[in-house]
């Protein structure tokens, strides 16, 4: 009975060092993809920042939240930042004023975007080199 259980815990020793690595699983997104929804979600907050009048920054972030419009399969955070923005957006120029505080919180939402869009973007560049 002791020999069976030395052999039991030493086979379990040896087939635990010898399994394979985990297996890497497909990324849900291409980076030519995550480019294109980058892209248009970089883009639609461009436009609502350069936009001068707050009434139309209004409707125009209304169309984009309740149409979901906008394609973005998440790498990382960036969907859900670029929701915060618009939501913020809606927030702010609700009343059709958008004060110079509330646009730097929108920029400084949209730096933070872009810092986790490029660290998303790097991640998923690893994945698919994992992948491959």
């Amino acid at each position: 009975m002791k020999l069976l259980t030395l052999f039991l815990i030493f086979a379990s020793i040896a087939l635990a060092s010898c399994s394979p690595k985990a297996p890497s699983f497909k990324p849900d997104i291409s980076i030519e993809e995550f480019d294109k929804e980058i892209n248009t979600i970089t883009g639609l907050i461009k436009k609502l920042l350069d936009e001068k009048d707050p009434e139309v920054a209004h409707e125009i972030s209304l169309g984009i939240e309740s149409s979901f419009a906008v394609s973005c399969v998440p790498v990382g955070t960036e969907c859900t930042q670029f929701h915060n923005i618009v939501t913020a957006i809606i927030q702010h120029t609700n009343d059709r004023k958008f004060t110079v505080e509330e646009k730097m919180q929108i920029i400084n939402l949209n730096y933070e975007l872009e810092n986790t869009i490029k660290k998303s973007r790097e991640s998923l560049v690893a994945s698919w080199k994992k992948y491959n």
